[in-house]
């Protein structure tokens, strides 16, 4: 209920689908899935950057490359933190936009994790599509 709002069966498998395609793609990566957050990097896999401030991470859509671009600043990011964004919870949500994970990228997206949990309130459908929701999620349920 926190992170999605409903336990309904129906939520229940595509969270648990989505969570499998994701183990899939994480087995997959390796060290040259990823690359140095920049526009030039960007260009070359074929996606613009929107730029956000603050933003340490990001995946191309469409793209089913699993390319992951990181920037400096991810390393600042705590490792490990139960209670709040770590380098394992932006992982989560940068690989859950991808089309063959979640393709949680869309209009009336939230950050942060109180947000997040709002969103599950007010609107679940919602709240299952959205990324922040599914990295809260596995950093409660696995990381903590």
């Amino acid at each position: 209920m926190k992170w999605f709002g409903t336990v309904e069966p129906i939520a229940t498998m595509r969270v648990s689908l989505g969570l499998e395609r994701m183990k899939i793609v994480l087995r997959e990566l390796r060290c040259d899935s990823f690359l140095p957050l920049t526009t030039a990097v960007a260009e070359s896999l074929g996606c613009r950057l929107d730029d956000s401030p603050g933003m340490v991470a990001a995946v191309c859509q469409p793209s089913r490359l699993h390319k992951v671009m990181l920037s400096h600043e991810f390393l600042d990011v705590p490792l490990h933190r139960s209670n709040g964004v770590n380098q394992p919870s932006i992982l989560v949500h940068e690989l859950a936009h991808l089309q063959d994970v979640f393709a949680t990228r869309g209009r009336g997206e939230v950050y942060t994790f109180f947000a997040a949990q709002r969103l599950a309130l007010s609107s679940p459908e919602q709240a299952l599509n959205n990324s922040d929701n599914i990295s809260g999620y596995v950093t409660d349920a696995h990381l903590s």
